[in-house]
């Protein structure tokens, strides 16, 4: 059975309603649809692959995903500077991976740490986020 994984949700900035998100996608796949439809492929592997690291308990894995994750979402435009920043400090700081949650726009982003580092990042980063909550995550098995 797959060990407990740790995380820390930092809150950036307000976020963007999902409505204008999705008007933004959708813009852009209007414009060029190639590259976003592309680009939703890429995530949709990644996700599959993030599913069977996470059944296996490959916290490494998980890690690279979620940034490969964000750096997809990134090229999608629902990233923000502010977002990219947070996920450049988070792994920075230590995070085995990190990325934006939500629907972009702001708001969020998510990372995976190591139990043993949660506390000392989180006091940490409470300086860089106006809010950073720890969670764990459990096996249902």
């Amino acid at each position: 059975m797959p060990m407990p994984m740790s995380g820390i949700i930092c809150f950036v900035q307000p976020g963007a309603r999902t409505i204008d998100m999705v008007k933004r996608v959708r813009s852009s796949r209007d414009l060029n649809p190639k590259r976003v439809d592309s680009i939703l492929d890429k995530i949709g592997e990644v996700t599959s692959d993030a599913g069977i690291a996470l059944g296996t308990g490959d916290e490494v894995e998980v890690g690279r995903l979620m940034l490969r994750n964000h750096e997809l979402l990134a090229q999608l435009g629902v990233s923000t500077r502010e977002l990219d920043k947070a996920v450049d400090l988070l792994v920075k700081k230590g995070a085995l991976g990190a990325k934006l949650t939500g629907s972009g726009g702001g708001g969020a982003a998510i990372a995976l740490v190591q139990p043993e580092d949660q506390e000392d990042m989180i006091n940490e980063l409470s300086r860089d986020f106006v809010k950073v909550y720890p969670f764990t995550v459990r096996s249902r098995e």
